[in-house]
């Protein structure tokens, strides 16, 4: 029997850290030599100096523990009982479907606080019918959470919407940015007569969030609720990285609706619904 394999190898995550800066270091050495380590200007270092500098102002793993200690410091100075209501079951009544991009925090951006909004993300907030994680988390939050509404937000300078428009081979990536590059081809002169190729990089974001929300749309559950109880009513959003804005896209739930339940209704209430004009 081979013998067990140690994991004293195997280095702590303070110990990496480390071995990475030191790593990090020798590789500019020649820079630090030169006196560019205090090049005020970040286009003129090498690569491995914008590495450096990165990496120093990065957390480190055990910063991250006392990050928590002084937010939960804060939340108890706001609330004494903050963490006593938030272990209570929640209620939220907002599903968020965002991009997984770690500069867009869902709750913050929207100014709420933890439980009030429920949140899936994944790369450049798609709803695929074939995915069952999000499909599980529509489930969830419309049937059990009964929440209110559902937005449908991607920002501006997404990556997976730019990868998308590289006529490039992304190899795992491939099945997941075709849903965006479908979206692409579905409005392809529009996009196409756009010639500022930032302003069409936008456009796409937005067309990709209207697509997106679609699809919430021609889930069962969504529909259903809708029908029988009024809600939830499905948003589009964009998130602005350099303002900070939020910009509404103005869906028209309610016609969307009616646009798409002749194919896609899957509730047997569609026709009965519109017969009693409610």
């Amino acid at each position: 029997m081979a013998p067990a394999v140690s994991n004293r190898n195997t280095p702590t995550p303070k110990e990496l850290s480390k071995q990475v800066l030191e790593t990090t270091k020798a590789l500019c050495v020649n820079d630090i030599e030169n006196n560019t380590i205090f090049q005020p200007n970040i286009a003129l270092q090498t690569p491995a100096l914008q590495a450096l500098n990165r990496i120093k102002n990065m957390a480190t793993y055990e910063q991250l523990f006392e990050n928590n200690r002084k937010w939960i410091a804060a939340m108890q100075a706001k609330d004494v009982d903050f963490f006593e209501k938030l272990a209570r079951d929640q209620q939220p009544d907002y599903l968020y479907i965002g991009c997984s991009d770690s500069r867009v925090p869902a709750n913050e951006i929207m100014g709420l606080e933890p439980g009030d909004v429920f949140v899936h993300r994944n790369v450049a907030n798609l709803v695929n019918n074939t995915d069952l994680n999000v499909m599980s988390v529509i489930n969830y939050a419309v049937k059990h959470l009964d929440v209110k509404h559902v937005i449908v937000c991607g920002h501006y300078n997404c990556g997976g919407v730019k990868a998308a428009m590289m006529p490039k081979d992304m190899g795992i990536l491939n099945p997941w940015l075709r849903t965006i590059r479908d979206v692409y081809r579905h409005y392809e002169q529009e996009l196409n007569e756009i010639k500022d190729e930032k302003a069409r990089y936008d456009r796409l974001v937005e067309l990709n969030v209207i697509e997106q929300a679609v699809n919430v749309i021609k889930t069962a559950n969504v529909q259903k609720g809708y029908l029988k109880k009024g809600y939830p009513i499905v948003h589009g959003w964009v998130f602005d990285l350099h303002t900070g804005v939020l910009k509404d896209l103005n869906i028209n739930f309610v016609e969307q609706l009616r646009n798409i339940q002749k194919i896609y209704d899957l509730t047997g209430m569609v026709s009965e619904h519109n017969e009693d004009g409610e």
